[in-house]
């Protein structure tokens, strides 16, 4: 455990306040050492050599990103207890020479956008233009360590090989990095995407973290061809953002690891159900309607091939454990599952009327025009859906119309929960990636932390959706969506003029880019359009599919 002396402790003290600044540096070396050096900073999945300006005091150093009496320090490492090793010579980066010095520090503070927070101990590596520079802050570190024996043991460490993958430089004083300095996998990847530079101007850092979405979606989807060249390593960070206070519902924790056996029915799910006919297929299986021996109820089973090892995907075993914890007249039901083989069954509530795309992208026929009553109805019953979920602290993730489920009764309930997730960890944000890139929200599709806001955007595109047909972005190259999503303004209506204006302030008042400003759900359902206009049944859904058949 690191023990700080008086003295580090009033400086540290000192330099960690917000309204600390280059200007108000100190000297407690005799001199103090600065200069110009290169840090690896990493953005997505790819290393970034950026200029900054280092300087010590006392025991501290300290980087800048500029030269600047207003600059506040971006990073502070506390040097007694580090250990400090110069790169292997055979490290040859790609950035041109290998002046690579790494620093192992005890204590290291990281300003993010609320100010400087201590973080886990990490390498950190600056580089250096010349042999003479880096060997000489080497030696003026030793003399800090000489000078001040008691309080500043430094460990230098022999030369070490530093595992380089992707490199490019920045420019001095400048965020962004241009298309053109990119490893050239990623630059031509890009171009194919129709990426151009223009467009990349400014947003390098989130472009390559929609590569990232992009990535992960895919892979997640089983779509393997023109994969985005980014390393596997570092895309399944999670963070959280949580509410306080219990989950009213008995919901599995993610880190119990999911357990299928609990979950399991006694029984063969094809001597148990009879008539089975085939009505969808996928790559994940199979969905068939069948009747329950038992008692003649019409169910639908969705029937899954465990594949390789027979492990059953975790995603999967969290779909079953979310479906058989909630009960809500807008969720379907899940009755039973069972395992036969390599075959999982899902025995669910029978939607009968399918799909909501359905209706707006029929196989045969016209799409379905909705009234403003209508859709104010239909969404309304999709965030009461959600509102369950978010009360138990759980995000749907894939709120779109493909997963919006009708009945001829007249019913609408929100179904395939295979990427909704718990939130479980309080105090942080959740930052897996996963749902429909048309649906996606801004933070989402850009790589951040995100919450249930996330799902109150998708279901303000769903809205667009049911109003134009189609979502906003829909037709347009995946990473341009993505790129779009993040960077642009939010989407608006294509039909505007067939509706009033009290449904268009309702597509803005869920669609607000800062998730923060967003509104909930609950807010949502508050809305006047909802209040006003929303119908008390959907009745009108059983008249359309009867009209229909």
């Amino acid at each position: 455990m690191l023990t700080l002396n008086r003295r580090d402790k009033e400086i540290c003290q000192e330099i960690i306040k917000n309204n600390f600044t280059l200007s108000q540096i100190q000297s407690y070396n005799e001199p103090e050492y600065s200069g110009w050096v290169s840090r690896r900073r990493r953005v997505s999945n790819i290393f970034v050599w950026e200029l900054i300006w280092l300087a010590t005091s006392g025991n501290y150093l300290l980087c800048f990103s500029q030269k600047k009496d207003s600059c506040h320090p971006i990073k502070i490492i506390y040097l007694p207890e580090a250990i400090i090793r110069r790169c292997s010579m055979k490290e040859e980066c790609c950035v041109g020479h290998p002046f690579v010095l790494e620093i192992v520090p005890c204590l290291h503070f990281v300003r993010e956008e609320k100010g400087l927070f201590p973080v886990k101990p990490h390498e950190v590596h600056f580089s250096f233009e010349n042999v003479e520079d880096l060997c000489g802050t080497i030696a003026f570190l030793a003399k800090i360590s000489a000078r001040h024996v008691r309080t500043a043991s430094i460990t230098f460490g022999p030369p070490t090989r530093v595992n380089h993958r992707i490199h490019l430089r920045a420019a001095r004083g400048k965020n962004d990095f241009g298309l053109e300095l990119l490893p050239l996998p990623m630059r031509e990847w890009l171009l194919r995407q129709g990426i151009t530079c223009a467009e990349m101007a400014g947003n390098e850092t989130t472009a390559l973290n929609c590569a990232t979405t992009l990535y992960e979606v895919q892979k997640q989807r089983g779509m393997l061809e023109d994969l985005p060249p980014i390393s596997e390593e570092g895309v399944t960070e999670k963070r959280y953002e949580d509410k306080a206070g219990v989950p009213p519902f008995p919901l599995p924790s993610e880190t119990e690891g999911g357990a299928l056996e609990p979950l399991l029915t006694a029984g063969d799910p094809e001597s148990l159900f009879s008539g089975w006919e085939r009505l969808d297929g996928g790559s994940q299986g199979e969905v068939f309607k069948a009747v329950r021996v038992v008692d003649g109820r019409k169910v639908a089973i969705k029937r899954i091939t465990v594949r390789g090892d027979h492990k059953v995907p975790q995603s999967l075993v969290k779909e079953m454990s979310l479906l058989k914890a909630l009960h809500h007249p807008n969720i379907v039901t899940l009755y039973d599952c069972y395992r036969k083989g390599k075959h999982l069954f899902l025995a669910m509530e029978l939607m009968d009327g399918g799909k909501l795309t359905d209706l707006l992208i029929p196989s045969e026929g016209e799409p379905v025009e909705f009234t403003e009553a209508q859709l104010a109805t239909l969404i309304r019953e999709v965030l009461r859906a959600l509102r369950c979920l978010h009360n138990a602290r759980c995000v749907h993730r894939d709120v779109k119309s493909d997963n919006v489920l009708l009945s001829s009764n007249g019913e609408v309930k929100l179904g395939d929960f295979g990427f909704a997730t718990l939130l479980t960890s309080p105090g942080g944000m959740r930052r897996t990636l996963v749902g429909t890139p048309y649906w996606m929200a801004p933070e989402v599709a850009g790589g951040k932390a995100y919450n249930d806001k996330a799902d109150v955007w998708s279901a303000g595109i769903l809205f667009l959706e049911m109003c134009d047909g189609q979502p906003p972005l829909m037709g347009m190259n995946p990473m341009r969506a993505l790129l779009t999503v993040s960077t642009g303004p939010p989407p608006v209506m294509r039909t505007a003029n067939r509706w009033s204006s009290l449904c268009r302030e309702f597509a803005s008042f869920l669609l607000v880019k800062d998730p923060a400003r967003r509104p909930s759900v609950d807010d949502a359902l508050r809305h006047p359009f909802i209040v006003k206009k929303a119908e008390p049944t959907c009745r009108f859904v059983a008249t359309i599919l009867q009209r229909r058949k």
